[in-house]
C-alpha cells in the first residue's frame, strides 16, 4: 500500500478535511502487522491502533531527524499529533517544535513528500521551499510544513471539514 518509487504529493487541507481523527497521542508500541498502538492525550482511557507501515517494528526511531522525517516513525513513549485518514490509517504525524506542529508523512515513498498548504501553514525552512511561478495561494515544501499550534483548529475548520465535531485537536 505505501511503498512506491515516486514522491507522495500531499495537500494538507485535504488530509485534514478528510481525516477520521486528529489529536495528540502517546505512542505505546508497534506490532508485526504494521499497526501503531497509541493512547489519546485528551481521552486518557482511549487506547487504539491504526495501520502505519508494513515494517513498523523495524522503524521505531527517526531515520535522521536532522535531514528529513519522511518515512520516519516516532519512538515508543513519544507524544505526537496523529492524523488518521478516512479509512483509519496514519496519514501524517506532527511533533511539537516550539510553538509549531512540524508535519511529516510516515509513508515509505522512496523519495521525499511534496507538501502543498495554505497560510497560516509555512515551509519548514527556506531550503525545502519550492518557488512557483503561478499565482496560486498554496505554498509547497519538501518533507513537511509548520503550523502554529494555536492555528490547528482554525486550519481544520477552514478546510471545510464537515466532520469537525469528530476532530479532536489540542
Amino acid at each position: 500500500m505505501q511503498t512506491i518509487a515516486r514522491p507522495r504529493f500531499l495537500n494538507l487541507d485535504y488530509e485534514l478535511a478528510n481525516s477520521k481523527f486528529v489529536g495528540l497521542v502517546v505512542v505505546n508500541n508497534y506490532d508485526s502487522l504494521g499497526n501503531i498502538k497509541f493512547l489519546s492525550v485528551e481521552y486518557k482511557d482511549t487506547t487504539t491502533f491504526a495501520y502505519v507501515a508494513a515494517d513498523a517494528t523495524d522503524r521505531y526511531l527517526f531515520s535522521n531527524p536532522d535531514l528529513f522525517l519522511t518515512a520516519s516513525l516516532p519512538s515508543k513513549g513519544d507524544t505526537v499529533l496523529i492524523v488518521l485518514d478516512s479509512l483509519g490509517r496514519v496519514s501524517l504525524f506532527a511533533k511539537e517544535t516550539g510553538n509549531y506542529y512540524r508535519f511529516w508523512s510516515p509513508w515509505i515513498t522512496g523519495s521525499l513528500v511534496l507538501f502543498s498548504f495554505l497560510p497560516p501553514a509555512i515551509p519548514i525552512d527556506k531550503k525545502n521551499e519550492i518557488k512557483k511561478s503561478s499565482s496560486e495561494n498554496y505554498n509547497e515544501c519538501w518533507d513537511g510544513c509548520l503550523l502554529l499550534k494555536n492555528d490547528l483548529r482554525l486550519y481544520i475548520s477552514n478546510s471545510n471539514n464537515k466532520q469537525f465535531g469528530k476532530i479532536r485537536a489540542n
